[in-house]
């Protein structure tokens, strides 16, 4: 059972779907961009099956030299290649891998690279080389939030509960209407990993029946969303800084896009909160 399989109806899974069917014909390299918890290592091992079983490498598992990449690339003629997590190259890294895929590049039989969306403002911001970038994404595909496909809501919900129940050997749990509807109505800042977690949770406290009791959310909120009639406008900033961190599980670039400041402000106002708590202690 896989992504290709399944009877999306949303029109970003459905065009993710069709542009996936397509690299079965083609070797190019594939770059997927996604926000965290979107899925990013579920479709690169989708599109690494279409060429066999592909190899895997984390972004703390590759080489920082040009011998490096040569040591741990003699079956890349052979097997697809999955590159996790790009973005968190360093420069070393980036570099000597563009000189090895210069002198290497017929040889591979597919490169598949995940990254967060943020890449893109990093190539434009010369904080990652371009020439890299555009050698992984000739065919690039993004991945949706859960907020963009809920008619799929439901679909994906049950194909994730049999998929437990097949790796598991658990009779298949069924979710109450009002289950269905409390996950619907929640923001997943955590995308389809927050969803599977919270859908473990609901299995481990139920018998095979879900209901609305047993849908459980961390909550990231705290006090910061609570706004009280004369706080000074420096400690609403403040507030929704924090929220706004919370709710991107601390993606300080995610964060500065969503509140429209620069990274470099927010960094600058995230200093001057770490100041204010020490001269609190002192």
């Amino acid at each position: 059972m896989d992504f290709l399989e399944f009877a999306f109806e949303s029109d970003f899974l459905k065009n993710i779907q069709s542009e996936v069917r397509s690299l079965s014909s083609a070797q190019s390299s594939v770059l997927i961009l996604g926000d965290s918890g979107t899925g990013k290592t579920s479709w690169a091992h989708v599109i690494g099956r279409l060429g066999g079983i592909p190899i895997v490498f984390e972004s703390h598992e590759v080489p920082k030299t040009i011998k490096g990449w040569k040591e741990i690339s003699h079956n890349w003629d052979k097997c697809p290649i999955i590159l996790e997590d790009i973005d968190k190259w360093c420069y070393a890294t980036q570099s000597s891998f563009a000189q090895f895929v210069r002198e290497h590049k017929r040889q591979f039989k597919r490169i598949i690279a995940t990254a967060s969306t943020r890449i893109i403002a990093k190539v434009r911001e010369d904080h990652f080389r371009s020439d890299v970038y555009y050698t992984l994404a000739i065919r690039k595909i993004e991945l949706p939030k859960i907020g963009d496909c809920l008619s799929d809501f439901e679909k994906i919900v049950q194909f994730w509960i049999k998929v437990h129940s097949l790796t598991s050997g658990a009779t298949q749990a069924e979710l109450s209407f009002s289950a269905i509807q409390k996950m619907r109505s929640h923001r997943w800042p955590g995308n389809f990993t927050e969803l599977v977690n919270v859908l473990e949770r609901a299995l481990s406290f139920s018998q095979g029946q879900i209901s609305d009791q047993h849908i459980k959310f961390d909550d990231w909120s705290h006090d910061y969303s609570e706004l009280e009639v004369g706080l000074t406008l420096a400690t609403l900033e403040k507030k929704l800084i924090m929220q706004t961190l919370h709710l991107t599980a601390q993606n300080k670039s995610q964060a500065a896009r969503m509140l429209g400041i620069s990274i470099r402000t927010l960094r600058n106002k995230l200093n001057e909160y770490r100041q204010e708590v020490t001269h609190e202690l002192f």
